[in-house]
């Protein structure tokens, strides 16, 4: 839905939660989810960190290695503005090739037969030919369930605005906005109450102000904002695709029709399956509910650096503090999906066997928040005596 795992020195840690790499972002300790936001305009560098010698300054924080990343920061002069405006289409780029529902009769039989030679076919010779023919589509159904659940391909579009330069040569500004809307690959399903599909839309600002106050006296600030507003399906892409894979083409409809007496939606089932005695039907999967989330995340930065050479040429004073809060909302909406099977009467006539029970909309929401307070003071010398440095 959101962003990737990623290792850089494979798994050095047996704690599933410091698997991750350290994330530093203008050196203050972040998580995954704060990098993913980051607009590309706003990063100046990027460093990895992957040797013991270079990690040893972060102890066992650093055995899985260690990103640094730098935010930009005005280089003074006149305003320069860039704008980016940009439009992605996505697909997969492979879709797995899946027997119709003919195909998995005949087989499905032919496996039968190998296993235990003489026994009875799971599927009759009557029912291969009504598939064949069409006959019925409630009766003989043969579904393609991938593309019951599934778009070709998905939209994104995003918009970056920046704007950097200086003030008297004494202040440095750089400031970023973005936007982007994301979508997923679900097609909506009518039947849900919900938006279902995944649409992810999230708004960035950065902004880092830099000030020289004297000739040996510095002050910077730097200022980050991500807002997400996400929904999604109940159950998630890799449930539903799962599902997918394992639905068969041919021994229940997607739904069937709905009559005037009904104020619901008869999914199609069947009894005997492997999960709960009964099989899966993923559009019904697909229509049972929603996850929104509305997200806000803020980080302040202060650095204040004062050289002392006043005291002794070399020596340098730092101070950085920094406040990252985090709120969030997630609200549920859940419906109970009943199936249904058809079995055929003596007369001809359908009968509809059900599975489960129809129930109206009900809402879970939970709130949860975070704050995370850093702080760290430095005392440098560096100097240099003709060939030789010495830094401490």
């Amino acid at each position: 839905a959101d962003g990737a795992n990623f290792w850089i020195r494979g798994v050095s840690t047996f704690a599933e939660a410091a698997q991750n790499p350290l994330i530093l972002i203008d050196g203050v300790e972040c998580s995954s989810y704060d990098l993913n936001a980051l607009a590309p305009e706003v990063i100046e560098n990027f460093s990895i960190l992957k040797d013991a010698t270079a990690t040893a300054l972060y102890g066992s924080r650093g055995a899985n290695g260690v990103m640094i990343v730098t935010t930009k920061t005005g280089q003074g002069g006149k305003p320069k503005i860039n704008l980016r405006v940009e439009g992605r289409m996505s697909m997969p780029t492979q879709i797995p090739e899946l027997a119709d529902g003919v195909q998995y009769m005949r087989m499905f039989n032919e496996a039968i037969e190998a296993r235990t030679p003489g026994a009875e076919p799971k599927f009759s010779e009557e029912a291969i030919q009504g598939t064949i023919d069409k006959l019925d589509p409630y009766v003989y159904p043969n579904v393609n369930w991938y593309k019951e659940l599934f778009k070709r391909q998905t939209y994104t579009q995003a918009v970056n605005l920046n704007v950097s330069g200086g003030i008297a040569k004494r202040v440095t500004y750089f400031m970023s906005a973005s936007i982007t809307n994301e979508s997923g690959l679900l097609k909506q399903a009518p039947e849900n109450p919900f938006k279902n599909n995944i649409h992810n839309l999230r708004y960035s600002f950065q902004s880092n102000v830099s000030s020289q106050l004297t000739k040996t006296t510095k002050v910077g600030v730097k200022l980050n904002i991500q807002v997400q507003d996400y929904t999604g399906p109940l159950n998630d892409v890799n449930y539903l695709f799962g599902r997918v894979m394992w639905a068969s083409p041919s021994q229940f409809p997607v739904k069937f029709p709905q009559t005037g007496e009904m104020n619901y939606i008869p999914f199609g089932n069947k009894s005997g399956g492997p999960q709960s005695n009964m099989y899966a039907n993923p559009y019904a999967s697909l229509a049972q509910g929603v996850n929104e989330m509305f997200r806000t995340t803020s980080m302040g930065t202060l650095d204040f650096e004062q050289k002392l050479d006043f005291i002794t040429k070399g020596l340098a004073f730092k101070l950085k503090g920094s406040y990252n809060n985090m709120f969030n909302v997630t609200k549920g909406g859940t419906v109970g999906r009943a199936t249904y099977f058809p079995v055929i009467q003596s007369d001809g006539s359908l009968l509809y066997r059900k599975e489960g029970e129809n129930t109206p909309v009900s809402y879970n929401e939970e709130t949860g928040k975070a704050r995370d307070w850093y702080f760290e003071a430095q005392l440098n010398y560096n100097r240099t005596f003709g060939d030789h440095s010495v830094g401490a």
